[in-house]
């Protein structure tokens, strides 16, 4: 009877301490639920960070992309305006040169005009 009684103190004790790593592990296993509850909301976090990040990129990508076709469009309309431009110039050259022409003929014209006076008035 006495071997059943330490053998039940025995398993009594093995039994305590049993129950006692039971709640240890219990203890470090909500210990290891936080963390990794703790390393899901991280997680989420940088997942928003990221998408928040990507839409951004996008935004600028597009931003990027509409003032490249609006610099197009300026450099169109600047080569545009300097072929005007040159155009115009050539016409201005060309008026010059044709002014010039007409005060040449005005000029021999009234010489013309002042020789056939001169010679009206000798007669």
């Amino acid at each position: 009877m006495e071997q059943i009684k330490k053998k039940v103190a025995a398993l009594r004790t093995d039994n305590e301490e049993k129950e006692i790593r039971i709640d240890e592990l219990e203890k470090k296993l909500r210990n290891q639920d936080e963390k990794y509850a703790e390393l899901e909301q991280t997680l989420m976090q940088s997942e928003r960070r990221l998408n928040l990040i990507t839409n951004e990129n996008e935004t600028l990508e597009n931003l990027a992309r509409e003032n490249e076709l609006k610099f197009r469009e300026a450099e169109k309309g600047r080569d545009a305006a300097e072929h005007e431009l040159c155009t115009l110039k050539n016409v201005v050259s060309q008026l010059e040169d044709d002014l010039e022409k007409a005060e040449e003929i005005a000029e021999k014209a009234k010489s013309e005009l002042e020789n056939t006076l001169a010679e009206l008035g000798d007669i």
